[in-house]
């Protein structure tokens, strides 16, 4: 059985394909900076190369990890054939063709040399859409050199809040937990990173809750992560909610925000876990 949620067994058309690259790309422009101060606290340096990036998607995390920590390799694994070739389009595009690309379904597939000879490996919004995290981390703590650091970036949407309330974000956290549902994946998985790594064998080395909200991000800025990843879910996976309902929650979050700005808040939560083996 595949260890992967049945998101990464689709082949996307060329629009999804492109839709994806540009959530992507976005997503990780609006979180990184938060989130590499906290890997920074945890450890990761440039002396923690070679790094595996595993479940790359496109390969954004990858390039801007690699802006943060230029005298750093990397090796970049993914499973999904689409994210695999925008990947290595995108590595192109900044001059980083020295990072190996590798198809690999970890918890499915032997381990890939290249991955063996990492001294770090980075999982960012991996887990939540395996079937089995536990076999992952087991089978990373097997094939990784002893004292190898793992940090584990993960959303948890039980954190989630908007105040004032309004539907439209209620609806959207409907959504995701639909499309969770759907696709056998585990958005709820933050808080349970410590035990998982735990019962795989590994060293549970730090862990924290970051908030990253709309006084920090921009109210804008945030409300278009959101508003982009329901558009995003009618386009991929329209069966979980139809475009026109997708537009119409966006215009009233879009108004939300155009009324509130800075009187309101709310917030996007991920954990950031380090393991090592």
């Amino acid at each position: 059985m595949k260890n992967t949620s049945d998101m990464f067994n689709k082949s996307f058309n060329k629009t999804e394909s492109e839709t994806w690259n540009d959530f992507l790309k976005y997503q990780v422009s609006l979180f990184l900076e938060s989130e590499l101060r906290i890997l920074k606290e945890f450890g990761l340096s440039n002396q923690s190369s070679p790094i595996l990036d595993l479940g790359c998607g496109c390969g954004y995390y990858s390039i801007a990890l690699a802006n943060a920590l230029p005298e750093a390799q990397f090796v970049c694994a993914e499973v999904n054939d689409e994210f695999i070739k925008n990947c290595k389009k995108n590595l192109a595009d900044h001059h980083l063709n020295n990072f190996p690309v590798v198809k690999w379904s970890a918890g499915d597939q032997e381990m890939p040399e290249l991955a063996r000879n990492c001294n770090t490996v980075v999982l960012r919004m991996v887990l939540q859409h395996t079937l089995q995290p536990t076999k992952i981390l087991q089978d990373l703590k097997e094939g990784l050199k002893s004292g190898t650091n793992i940090y584990v970036i993960e959303d948890d949407l039980s954190f989630y809040n908007i105040h004032p309330p309004i539907g439209a974000f209620d609806a959207f956290i409907k959504v995701v937990h639909d499309y969770c549902g759907m696709q056998k994946s585990n958005v709820y998985i933050g808080k349970q990173v410590p035990h998982i790594g735990h019962e795989a064998g590994l060293k549970v080395c730090n862990y924290t809750l970051l908030e990253q909200n709309n006084h920090q991000l921009g109210s804008k800025q945030l409300m278009r992560f959101f508003t982009e990843a329901l558009l995003l879910f009618a386009n991929t996976f329209p069966d979980i909610v139809s475009k026109e309902k997708a537009i119409e929650h966006c215009k009233e979050l879009d108004e939300y925000v155009q009324h509130y700005d800075k009187g309101c808040c709310f917030s996007h939560y991920v954990t950031v876990t380090h393991l090592k083996t």
